[in-house]
């Protein structure tokens, strides 16, 4: 079976299981691609993550996909 990318998963979530796994998948790409991190250290990721929320458009409802779409972009967030 071929191995979904984080994007893949991310597209998928609807449920609990659907973030676990996509959560497994980061860790898994940070492990292997830590230099396509632009947030590649808990400070800058946090950062990146509260950035990232600050601008986010307050009326969404949060959902599993909104966590994982807010840690993919904390990432690469500035």
């Amino acid at each position: 079976m071929e191995e979904s990318t984080i994007y893949e998963s991310y597209e998928k979530i609807k449920s609990k299981i659907d973030f676990e796994i996509f959560l497994r998948l980061l860790l898994n790409d940070f492990e292997k691609n830590k230099s396509d991190w632009d947030n590649d250290n808990l400070e800058d990721f946090l950062s990146g993550l509260y950035g990232y929320n600050f601008e986010s458009d307050d009326s969404i409802q949060p959902t599993w996909k909104l966590f994982a779409e807010m840690l993919l972009a904390a990432r690469v967030y500035e």
